[in-house]
């Protein structure tokens, strides 16, 4: 039996499970600038503050918190040390992991599936890119503001009191400001109330309605800023289709969710369950560890769900389903644009469910599911684990940052003030996505210069005066 869990006990298996997720993720906290980083840096020299809520037609998103404020405040606090900015965003994560346990806990009443709740989502690794690159910390200022509005939501379910409604919408209107997936949220409410078998009066019906106009009519003016001022492109990666590749989608999503790396998706055949023979040379040493602890968890889980299924009502899973299916219809159909931080909300009912079947196994008189849970936790953990070094040697995310700070250190290290061209040498399409073309060193030495890239030496010439980088030596 487990014991009972005073406000101390609590207090430091919390700070526990935040030191856990920290460790997991902590090389994150070393990224640099790459990609549309630069282009939002930029950005930042003629962005008027006064005018940073307001629509524009040149950027295709809305995220005024999510991007451009958090961008603007980290830039004023830290210059151009991405540490800085690193820390405000593990903080946002921090403090969604905290608001995780509390929310679970005051769903279930039950301290250890929300300390749960709170490892296994903190610990997954559907972090990594969206912890790794700055461009994406929307995703968990958005998600803190997502999960305030939700836990005040839930106040007011539990207590119908007014006081609980202001607090829930300026939260979601601040998630709005952050991130699109903030329209979920009325969604989440209405999965609470079927799962905690609210009892809808007449009263109550009438109370909720009421309670509801302000969010209908800011979908609504959302839905209007989105069709008509700053559409939303239905091109290229952005062009949504209708085909089987949603179904695929969906299980990829799901794979993602139950900890399995990103970058397998490329790489492993959902037919015949084969890994191609290019991943499998290039990462023979750390694949197969990862391939042993997925299988391992694939089990582990199953056996805990199997044990604990006739205590897990059908209608939870339900909701739990719908939940997962809904916070990712803004991307599920778009055939080429398949992101694992597109799963930072969609995850949440996902873990929340595995919490719950995990608790009931721990707290059983059978020794068995006891120690099946035990172990599912443990190779959670160490599957998260050994999936951010596979991550540091097979996803682009690190390739990019990497080339990102050798060049720019390379740069000012080479001693020309005020340079009008600079040649960087060895170059290549990795190279200029990395630097996002032309803004990197337009950031750092004034709008007037420009960025030459070469591949090779041969047939090229720098002309006299030119800044020539030769950032990557044998």
């Amino acid at each position: 039996m487990i014991p009972k869990m005073g406000i101390k006990r609590i207090t430091i298996l919390l700070l526990l499970t935040l030191g856990i997720a920290l460790y997991v993720n902590f090389q994150s906290l070393n990224y640099y600038f790459f990609q549309d980083d630069w282009f939002i840096l930029n950005d930042l020299k003629t962005l008027n503050p006064l005018t940073i809520f307001l629509p524009r037609n040149d950027i295709i998103y809305y995220r005024p918190i999510g991007i451009q404020t958090f961008f603007l405040v980290s830039k004023n606090l830290f210059g151009l040390n991405p540490l800085g900015y690193h820390v405000l965003g593990f903080g946002a994560f921090m403090l969604s992991l905290v608001l995780i346990y509390k929310i679970t806990f005051q769903l279930t009443a039950k301290k250890l599936t929300g300390l749960l709740a709170a490892l296994l989502y903190g610990t997954a690794g559907i972090h990594y890119m969206a912890l790794s690159w700055l461009s994406l910390t929307w995703n968990y200022i958005g998600l803190a503001f997502f999960l305030l509005a939700l836990k005040f939501a839930i106040s007011f379910l539990d207590t119908n009191k007014n006081k609980y409604v202001v607090g829930a919408f300026v939260f979601f209107l601040l998630c709005l400001f952050s991130t699109e997936f903030a329209l979920v949220l009325p969604f989440f409410v209405i999965g609470i109330i079927l799962g905690k078998n609210i009892k809808l009066t007449k009263q109550l019906l009438i109370l909720y309605f009421k309670t509801a106009l302000p969010y209908v009519f800011t979908v609504f003016v959302y839905f209007l800023i989105r069709v008509f001022v700053i559409p939303i492109p239905a091109e290229g990666v952005y062009r949504p289709e209708v085909g089987s590749h949603i179904f695929k989608h969906y299980i990829w999503y799901f794979l993602w969710t139950i900890n399995v790396p990103e970058i397998f998706k490329y790489h492993l055949s959902l037919t015949n369950f084969t890994l191609t023979s290019e991943m499998l040379s290039a990462t023979q040493n750390i694949v197969k560890p990862i391939i042993g602890l997925i299988f391992t968890e694939f089990i582990l889980l199953a056996c805990s769900s199997l044990l604990y299924l006739r205590k897990v009502k059908v209608k939870l899973v339900g909701i739990a389903a719908c939940l997962f299916a809904i916070a990712l219809a803004p991307v599920i159909s778009l055939p080429h644009h398949t992101y694992v931080y597109y799963l930072t909300f969609a995850a949440l009912p996902v873990i929340f469910l595995i919490s719950i079947v995990v608790d009931g196994n721990l707290k059983s008189k059978n020794k068995l599911s006891v120690g099946i849970a035990g172990l599912l936790i443990i190779s959670w953990v160490m599957l998260s684990i050994n999936s951010k070094t596979f991550n540091e040697v097979t996803h682009w995310v690190p390739a990019e940052q990497v080339v990102s700070r050798k060049i720019v250190q390379a740069a000012l290290q080479n001693g020309s003030k005020n340079p009008s061209v600079i040649v960087i040498y060895p170059s290549s399409k990795l190279v200029k996505l990395s630097l996002l073309d032309q803004q990197a060193m337009k950031l750092i030495f004034g709008e007037r210069v420009k960025t030459k890239y070469i591949e090779t030496l041969d047939g090229h010439s720098v002309a006299f005066g030119d800044t020539f980088i030769m950032w990557d030596r044998p």
